[in-house]
């Protein structure tokens, strides 16, 4: 079995609160597309949900990364597992799917 690099984020229970308030439709689009093209999505305690994750969203795109997406509910950290070999010094890809540039930017 391949080595695998694991990335662990343990996220902090945040709660954000709004004021209703009106937003341009193109900004709206904009922030909609900012949300989709940088979260995750995600089963945590059993139910889908899109999440975003500090740093792991920087990583590099490849659509031929053997990586695995792990949310643990128990220890609330998720993880990004790689199931390649990688050099010291070598880079670090994320694979978000086999899409097209203009899907990966608009989510």
């Amino acid at each position: 079995m391949p080595n695998s690099i694991n990335l662990t984020v343990n996220p902090a229970p945040y709660t954000l609160v709004c004021a209703p308030y009106t937003m341009h439709p193109v900004s709206q689009l904009i922030n909609y597309s900012c949300v989709l093209s940088r979260s995750f999505s995600l089963n945590i305690n059993g139910a889908e949900t899109t999440a975003m994750i500090p740093l792991c969203d920087m990583l590099d795109h490849s659509p031929k990364a053997k990586v695995e997406w792990r949310m643990d509910d128990a220890s609330k950290t998720f993880s990004i597992l790689s199931h390649e070999n990688i050099p010291a010094g070598g880079a670090v890809y994320n694979n978000y799917g086999e899409m097209g540039n203009d899907e990966l930017l608009l989510g």
